[in-house]
């Protein structure tokens, strides 16, 4: 229907007298095309003949609906910390580890602060010395409980071994 709508569109325009404004007439393009800002948009048809449509996000301008920042800075213990204690998503995070060995850091489904409990959320984050791990995601990692993580010194989902104070720094995002 489409195809017919831009052919009888073609045809009304070579119709019209020539002191008229009329279409532009050309190649139809089927590939997907790409434009710039302030750049005109063509009409085009997709492989099926239909008429391509195009939609732009445009980002927000305001500073207010975005996602809430927990800032990571682990204490000497291995005591885990409610990030969120209600159902929530994260979509980032930036962890750091400062120290000379392995840190690990797990996220707990959990309203409370749970420190060697399982079920882990995802298992560990392995965090070698001096590198960073960093996340992010569109759809974020849904807490249906809440979101509470524990960061320790050694692997295994019940681990209770203390960090060093500072061990782990950087931050995640949240929802």
């Amino acid at each position: 229907m489409n195809r017919l709508l831009v052919s009888a569109a073609l045809l009304l325009a070579s119709a019209a007298p020539s002191h008229a404004q009329s279409l532009v007439t050309g190649k139809v393009q089927t590939g997907t095309p790409s434009y710039i800002n302030d750049q005109n948009v063509p009409l085009s048809l997709d492989a099926s003949g239909n008429l391509r449509t195009m939609s732009v996000a445009v980002p927000s301008q305001v500073a207010t609906g975005g996602l809430s920042v927990y800032r990571v800075m682990n204490a000497a213990n291995a005591t885990a910390v409610a990030i969120k204690a209600s159902p929530g998503r994260v979509y980032s995070f930036n962890l750091c580890n400062n120290a000379n060995a392995a840190r690990y850091v797990r996220f707990y489904n959990a309203t409370t602060a749970t420190t060697g409990t399982t079920p882990v959320y995802a298992g560990a984050i392995t965090l070698s010395s001096g590198t960073c791990q960093q996340y992010t995601t569109n759809f974020g990692l849904t807490f249906s409980a809440g979101i509470s993580m524990a960061i320790t010194a050694a692997n295994g989902d019940a681990d209770t071994t203390a960090p060093l104070a500072g061990d782990v720094s950087g931050f995640i995002g949240f929802l």
